[in-house]
């Protein structure tokens, strides 16, 4: 997961990947067609259940591990 969170497009990518990876997808969205493409895969998730409270704390927990 090293340089995980540099590699990430600006902006709020990460949260809409999150939330829901397919619909990102099918906007074209370069990025996260490359992470399919890179990575064989065909996962698709939506957190729709995640508030904005929830995406920050995870956020900020995963940046704190990452940098442990």
């Amino acid at each position: 997961m090293e340089g995980v969170f540099d590699r990430l497009p600006p902006g709020d990518f990460f949260k809409r990947f999150l939330l829901n990876s397919d619909s990102l997808k099918k906007s074209g969205d370069p990025y996260s067609n490359k992470i399919d493409h890179d990575y064989n895969s065909d996962y698709e998730h939506a957190f729709k259940i995640l508030t904005s409270k929830d995406f920050s704390d995870m956020t900020e927990y995963l940046k704190i591990r990452h940098d442990n």
